[in-house]
């Protein structure tokens, strides 16, 4: 099960609004570093890029420029 499938499961079965708010926040976080690693302006300075995975989409790739 990749990152973001487990996040979302976790939030799907929990009953308590703290951890869900804390679920979504971490997975809003995770897709910001996404994006943001992948801006032109910053994936110059970057040595690896972030991406998902193009055969299992819900797991992230990180490869090296």
């Amino acid at each position: 099960m990749g990152i973001i499938q487990s996040l979302l499961f976790e939030v799907c079965l929990c009953e308590d609004e703290n951890q869900k708010s804390v679920f979504w926040l971490l997975l809003e976080g995770l897709f910001k570093l996404v994006f943001y690693l992948n801006e032109p302006s910053v994936s110059d300075e970057v040595p690896w890029m972030v991406s998902l995975d193009p055969e299992e989409s819900e797991r992230l790739f990180i490869s090296k420029k």
